[in-house]
């Protein structure tokens, strides 16, 4: 071969080297800028979003608080900078009053006409606007933010055909694997965590509620993993069947948390994502806080239930038996098998 050939052989190696390399290296800068993307600059602007709108809730509050510190003080002579400097921190514990927040919140309603609440859980990431989207569109924040702009992250929200007003409201919320949104009710299996945050605090336009939760569980939604648990229930036939649907969540209940139930209690359930198996779901049951009912919860009774109510696919791969109890609530009650139990059906 002759020393022309050969260094042009030589040239086009090199080309196809360099080449090559250009490609590797632009790859390589838009892996990393996706990569940047998704776990640094989108989370970023969902936190973003929210503080805004958390602000904007607070300017609401802080306006009513004003205007009721000024009517207040209208009634004497004069009000001097110093005495308003000093009463600074009395107005920080108003404004904190969750009584000022239903109305806020009809005030951000109408910014944004879907959102028809507030959720928080105390020790965990979840403090959030609560939407609500037309029947006929279901799944509209499933993949939306509160101004209806496209995110992966999407909103906590309220099904479409839950009534605030009914005995159960269902939320939905991603677990993301950045640990944001409804992420938190996974760790909240573990008791320890369950202890720091038993209570969900849901704030309507219509007034101010606390929630305790009462179980917490595992269910699939594939019937290859065995029959679904149908959770997703808003409406009830009677008081019988609000109790059954209720045991039946108790029942599946991975944590006893020792709270009790009566026939006329009110429910939220939170809804999210759960990967123990494909499509899987974590459900947390809470029960409103009574009139005249301490909000608080005696943690030292929260304990681990031993025998929780699984589906087939969980027995299959690890082992195990179904628990032996009574598959209707009445026959449960007859038996005195619920504990948690205080009302009167069927006794």
């Amino acid at each position: 071969m002759s020393e022309k050939k050969e260094k042009k052989k030589k040239s086009t190696r090199e080309k196809v080297i360099l080449i090559m390399q250009i490609l590797f290296a632009l790859v390589f800068v838009v892996s990393v800028s996706v990569i940047l993307y998704e776990r640094v600059l989108l989370p970023s602007e969902v936190d973003s979003a929210f503080a805004t709108i958390e602000e904007e809730l607070e300017e609401f509050i802080n306006a009513d608080v004003d205007s009721l510190v000024t009517s207040e003080d209208t009634n004497e002579s004069s009000v001097s900078t110093e005495s308003t400097a000093d009463n600074k921190e009395t107005n920080t514990a108003l404004i904190k009053n969750r009584e000022n927040l239903p109305a806020a919140l009809k005030k951000l309603q109408n910014k944004y006409p879907d959102l028809v609440g507030w959720i928080k859980i105390d020790n965990t990431i979840v403090n959030f606007p609560v939407m609500q989207s037309a029947k006929d569109k279901p799944d509209y924040y499933l993949r939306r933010d509160y101004l209806g702009n496209y995110s992966k992250y999407g909103s906590i929200y309220v099904d479409s055909e839950s009534d605030l007003e009914s005995d159960l409201q269902i939320l939905y919320g991603h677990s993301m694997s950045d640990k944001r949104m409804f992420y938190c009710l996974l760790d909240l299996a573990d008791t320890e965590n369950l202890k720091k945050s038993p209570v969900v605090q849901f704030d309507t336009v219509d007034g101010t509620a606390d929630y305790k939760i009462v179980s917490i569980f595992k269910t699939n939604t594939r019937y290859s993993h065995g029959m679904p648990f149908n959770y997703l229930k808003y409406e009830f036939k009677s008081t019988e069947d609000k109790m059954q649907f209720i045991y039946d969540c108790m029942l599946r209940s991975v944590v006893d948390t020792g709270v009790d139930i009566d026939d006329e209690d009110e429910f939220i359930l939170l809804s999210t994502c759960s990967y123990e198996f494909e499509d899987f779901r974590t459900g947390v049951l809470c029960r409103k806080v009574r009139e005249n009912e301490e909000s608080t919860v005696d943690t030292s009774l929260i304990k681990e239930n031993e025998t929780p109510l699984y589906p087939d696919v969980w027995y299959e791969t690890y082992g195990g038996q179904r628990p032996k109890m009574p598959s209707s609530f009445e026959d449960a009650v007859k038996e005195n098998s619920v504990d948690w139990y205080i009302g009167d059906l069927y006794r």
